[in-house]
Parts: C-alpha cells; structure tokens; sequence
C-alpha cells in the first residue's frame, strides 16, 4: 500500500487465507469450568457472593453461547448441585479434556 503521493509504502505482509468449514459442518464449541467457593473453613476468609456470582456467570455463559454454539459449562459452587471439591474440579477439568 502506498500514499497517495507515492513516496511511503507499507512494509510488506503475506497471509494465508485458509476456506472457512462449509455452514452447518462444525459449530465452534464453548467448555467451561466456573467454581465459586462460598464456605471456608474458620472465619479469615469471607466470600459471601462467589457461589453466587459463579451461579450467574454460568448461566450468562450458557445463554451467551446458546444457538452460537455447542456449551459445555460444568458449575461447581457451594450450595450447588455439585461441590467446589478439589476432587470434583480436577473430575470437570479431565471430562472437559475429553471433549476436545
């Protein structure tokens, strides 16, 4: 690209330019692992609304990708179904390993 009197010029760049997958072959895929921890054991540490605000980003992700793409959002958050455990996050973390 050059100015419109000819005396600058851009640096030249190459790029490669690689045909999108035809529509309809393969959405994009959202995984997701969002853990709010709202119970501590002894009192140093007070997170009132992480299991909360875990709950809402959850859901805000699984609504944003919703017709987009295809979601896989695990929620582990105290008062939850599932536990903030360590065990039950390393479980979410190598099931959504799987599903690459």
């Amino acid at each position: 690209v050059w100015n419109e009197e000819g005396w600058l010029c851009s640096r030249g760049m190459r790029r490669v330019w690689t045909e999108p997958p035809a529509k309809g072959e393969a959405k994009p895929r959202l995984h997701a692992v969002v853990v709010g921890v709202g119970e501590y054991a002894g009192e140093s540490l007070n997170l009132r609304y992480s299991a909360k605000d875990a709950r809402d980003f959850a859901g805000a992700m699984e609504s944003a990708g919703k017709g987009l793409m295809a979601t896989d959002v695990r929620l582990l958050a105290s008062g939850s179904k599932t536990a903030p455990t360590r065990a039950n996050i390393e479980k979410a973390f190598a099931e959504a390993r799987k599903l690459k």
